[in-house]
This record gives structure tokens, C-alpha cells and sequence, in this order.
């Protein structure tokens, strides 16, 4: 330090012109990007929810410059942001549910009995928003200068349920079926789903018993609370007591299929029904009059649950089989879907790969005919 203050000493400094990386020529192409940026709001969708994010009120919050490439970008820590906000107001605790008993039954459809969980608490799954491909998709969009329209994710949360019975226990979800009802939701129809989902709600099926979808159900009456609404009788459409249970045994048994239970009795449909085509190919017709039934065997290692409910918000019906999960896998992938005459096939390549490695190839076969 001494040697550094003698005013005896010379010191010769090297320097290097630095060129700036963005010169007053590039900043009108950049503002003019910026600007175009935030012209276009983002529409946002989350089920029926939607909301729009207006760029232009803050642009500086949203982007940022890229100097090094000349550019304008979407700031992802603001993506990040909005992101954890958007969960902050839409995730849904799960609820906690406490199984006191078990109740058994007799089928007013066949006199065989069948047995449901007496609970404590409230049943309610819940839900996370998914912030990853939120932002993703957000950032996405930000770039783009025109159509900006992203569909929000979320993952559900399974209920917990302590059970205090003994041999019933049910430590995990094994699996979720679901169905729109968006375009079947006129009121009595409507009725009819929600009645008939709550005839299923709680039903415990034992290790190695095969379920039916009619044996609880029961019968289908004015008389047990159901209303009239449009029913497919062969090539008619007619009013009867009902019309719309079919939608919650579609959604049953698309549960059955993402569990990969091994299916029994299935039917689809006559008609290719337009509110069934969120999962082409995969839909249940039951007619308990008629005998035609759902049936399919829990050969898990222990008891399953069901909880079914609407998400009335997004006219959605929602089946949970609640258990214990062994580790399977399941793959579904649509491999045909041609025109027969006036009507319809599609296959669906159903593939259940066990812990083992065993992979079980099936296949869900509907032939409509109109």
C-alpha cells in the first residue's frame, strides 16, 4: 500500500472499448416489439371460471429486454407470480372423513345385499393448481401477438379417511373416473345424476367381489325420487324415469378402467351420445329393467371405497375408488374409430401392467348404431 501511494511511481493502465450491446438505432425496433406485446390480453380458463389478464395496464411487470439478443421476452418471474396467486385462490383443501361402520343392505333390484361405510365428516377432495405448465403455457403466450388463450390445470387431492373399523382400510386413491355433463344438463337430467350418484356414494366392494352398478343402484322410480328425462329405448328417444343415470355408469366405469379392474358386464351405447365423446369409445349403458348391468371385480389387495359427486360449477361427474393401490399401471390409447353405415366403432387398446411387469392386453370394444 505504501508503494501504491509514492507519487514517485508510474503506472501504466491498459483499457478496452466496450461496444454497448443495444445503441439508440435498435430501441424504436424494441419499443415497437414491447408495444405489440401488450396490445393482446391473455385469456385465462379454468373449467367455466375465466379471467383476463390485461398485459398493457403493466407492460414493465411482464417483460423484459433482452439486450444481448435485441429482443423483448415474458418475464417469468412474474409468470411465476400470477402463478401462485391463481393457486393461492383456487386450490381446494381435501376433507378428512372418519369411517365409524358398515351398514349392509338389500338390493331392491335383485334381494342381494351390499354393504356401504357410515362416515363422520366431510367427503371433499381437493384440488392443486398445476403452476408448471401454467407458466409454461403463460410464457407461451406472452410471446405471441395474437390469439392468447391458456386452459389451467390442476391435480386432485384425495380426502383422507381414518377408518376405525378393523379390515377396512383405505390408505390411498387408486383411481378417478369423470364425465362431462355440459351438454346433457338440463335440469331433470341433472336431478337424475345427481340422485343416482348419491345411491353409489360410500359403497364398499370387497376383496375378490364383483361389483354391480344395478344391484346398488336399485330401481329406478318416481317412486325412489327420480324424474323424467330423455331415455334411449333401441332407435327412440322417449321421456322415462331416469334419463340420464346412464352418465354416471359411464363414469363409473371409466374409474373401473383406470384402476384396471378386470370388467365383467359392460354395454355402450345405441346411439354415439355427443356427451360421452370427452373419452371416445369409453361409456357403460345400464337399464336395470332390462338387466343390462356394470360389473366388474376389485381383485385389489384390499376393500375399495367409492365417493361420487358433480362439480356442478363445471358439470362434472366424479367417481373415487379409494383403497389400496398395488403399483399397476394403466395405458388406454383409441387404435379404431371408423363410420358402419350409419353408425360407429371405436376401439380402445387397454393395456394393465402389473407390479411384476405382467402386462395384460384388453381392449374396450363399442359399436353404435347411429
Amino acid at each position: 500500500m505504501d508503494e501504491l501511494s509514492d507519487p514517485g511511481t508510474r503506472y501504466s493502465v491498459r483499457t478496452e472499448r466496450l461496444e454497448p450491446g443495444v445503441t439508440e438505432a435498435d430501441l424504436p425496433e424494441m419499443l415497437t416489439a414491447a408495444k405489440e406485446l401488450s396490445q393482446t390480453p391473455v385469456q385465462v380458463q379454468f373449467g367455466k371460471m375465466k379471467e383476463t389478464i390485461d398485459v398493457a395496464l403493466n407492460p414493465a411487470e411482464w417483460f423484459t429486454f433482452d439486450y444481448e439478443n435485441k429482443a423483448v421476452r415474458a418475464n417469468p418471474d412474474q409468470a411465476a407470480f400470477y402463478a401462485a396467486r391463481f393457486s393461492d385462490r383456487y386450490d381446494i383443501d381435501p376433507g378428512e372423513v372418519k369411517m365409524k361402520g358398515i351398514e349392509e343392505i338389500v338390493s331392491d333390484y335383485n334381494d342381494e345385499p351390499y354393504k356401504k361405510a357410515v362416515i363422520e365428516g366431510e367427503f371433499r377432495s381437493g384440488r392443486k393448481i398445476d403452476q408448471d405448465p401454467l407458466i409454461a403455457d403463460l410464457t407461451v403466450a406472452l410471446s405471441q401477438t395474437k390469439t392468447r388463450a391458456i386452459q389451467v390445470q390442476s391435480k386432485p387431492i384425495p380426502a383422507k379417511i381414518v377408518s376405525e373399523v378393523p379390515g377396512y382400510e383405505f390408505p390411498g386413491l387408486v383411481s378417478i373416473g369423470q364425465s362431462s355433463f355440459h351438454l346433457g344438463n338440463h335440469a331433470n337430467r341433472v336431478h337424475n345424476i345427481k340422485h343416482a350418484l348419491k345411491a353409489q356414494d360410500l359403497t364398499v366392494i370387497a376383496p375378490g367381489e364383483v361389483f354391480s352398478y344395478n344391484k346398488v343402484l336399485g330401481r329406478v322410480t318416481l317412486q325412489k325420487g327420480y324424474v323424467n328425462a330423455k331415455v334411449i329405448f333401441g332407435d327412440v328417444v322417449a321421456d322415462a324415469p331416469g334419463g340420464g343415470v346412464c352418465q354416471t355408469s359411464t363414469t363409473m366405469f371409466r374409474a373401473a378402467v383406470n384402476a384396471g379392474l378386470p370388467i365383467v358386464e359392460r354395454s355402450s351405447h345405441t346411439w354415439d351420445v355427443a356427451y360421452y365423446r370427452d373419452w371416445y369409445g369409453v361409456d357403460a349403458a345400464v337399464y336395470p329393467p332390462g338387466n343390462l348391468d356394470l360389473a366388474f371385480i376389485n381383485d385389489t389387495p384390499g376393500p375399495l371405497l367409492v365417493h361420487s359427486y358433480t362439480d356442478d360449477e363445471n358439470e362434472m361427474a366424479y367417481f373415487e375408488l379409494y383403497g389400496a393401490p398395488d403399483g399397476r399401471t394403466v395405458h388406454t390409447q383409441t387404435v379404431e374409430n371408423i363410420r358402419l353405415g350409419a353408425g360407429r366403432r371405436v376401439v380402445t387398446d387397454w393395456h394393465v401392467t402389473r407390479p411384476d411387469g405382467v402386462v395384460e392386453k384388453r381392449e374396450i370394444v363399442s359399436r353404435y348404431r347411429r
